[in-house]
């Protein structure tokens, strides 16, 4: 039994090395940028605070990967061509959502609320696109802003697709704060709201990032058939509530006109 254990310790200890070593490798790359685009052993040695050895092995695993290359002249290591290939998808990626802008424009137009374009990082809700509509109600989202998912509706309908273990795993990881009475900050209500987007499709924010303000959203789907960002509508309470079948038929039919655009096949 002891022997056992033992077993097992060594084997959680060499998956948390594992895990701090593919950290290393992304710090690594994180470490180039327009001003520092060769970096050789030493300096990677000293910004990460690492020894040289330690340096070595990381950019040499990097390197035959393809993530960094040599120059021949000075030794020192520069991003790889495979970067650009997955830069390619990622652009890819983004330019299919811009295709969402006129669509997003045709939706506020005809509720006239406020709509958003939002993509799931990490944990947090990042608003891509908004336009704004006749009710010139001032809110505080913008683009490239980020928010708790879980005080968001389209941060709740993206997270509303992840596996069961994932969903448990963030649940219990993430940091519950109010920004309102209305936030929820208990794990277990959270879940029981997430998974029911899971089953509804859609997904609110009930006054739970901004006092009487609400949003309902809907996921946009790729190719793969699985979400790749969520469009909501935003608005005072009283009109999101007393329109809200409206709403969600609104954004589901613009959802799946979306979705055809950017990849999805039924």
């Amino acid at each position: 039994m002891i022997e056992r254990v033992m077993i097992m310790k060594k084997n959680e200890a060499k998956s948390k090395s594992s895990l701090q070593s593919v950290t290393n490798a992304l710090r690594v790359l994180k470490l180039f940028n327009e001003t520092d685009t060769y970096l050789g052993i030493s300096e990677i040695s000293r910004r990460m605070k690492i020894g040289k050895s330690t340096a070595y092995r990381l950019v040499s695993t990097l390197l035959n990967e393809g993530f960094l290359e040599q120059d021949k002249e000075n030794s020192k290591y520069y991003l790889g061509i495979e970067l650009l290939h997955i830069g390619h998808l990622v652009q890819k990626r983004i330019n299919c959502l811009k295709d969402a802008h006129l669509y997003l424009e045709s939706l506020a137009s005809e509720v006239g609320q406020t709509v958003h374009l939002v993509v799931l990082n990490n944990d947090h809700a990042m608003f891509i696109d908004k336009v704004q509509g006749s009710n010139l109600i001032n809110m505080r989202s913008s683009i490239g802003m980020s928010m708790p998912a879980y005080k968001t509706a389209s941060g709740k309908v993206l997270l509303s697709h992840k596996s069961d273990e994932e969903l448990n795993e963030y649940i219990h990881s993430v940091k519950l704060t109010a920004s309102t009475e209305h936030t929820i900050t208990d794990p277990a209500k959270l879940e029981e709201v997430i998974r029911k987007a899971r089953t509804d499709g859609y997904a609110m924010d009930n006054e739970e990032s901004e006092e009487g303000l609400s949003c309902v959203s809907v996921p946009l789907y790729g190719f793969h058939k699985q979400p790749v960002a969520a469009i909501s509508i935003s608005g005072l309470t009283n009109k999101i509530v007393n329109n809200l079948p409206e709403y969600i038929d609104s954004l589901k039919n613009i959802s799946a006109e979306i979705s055809k655009k950017i990849g999805y096949i039924e």
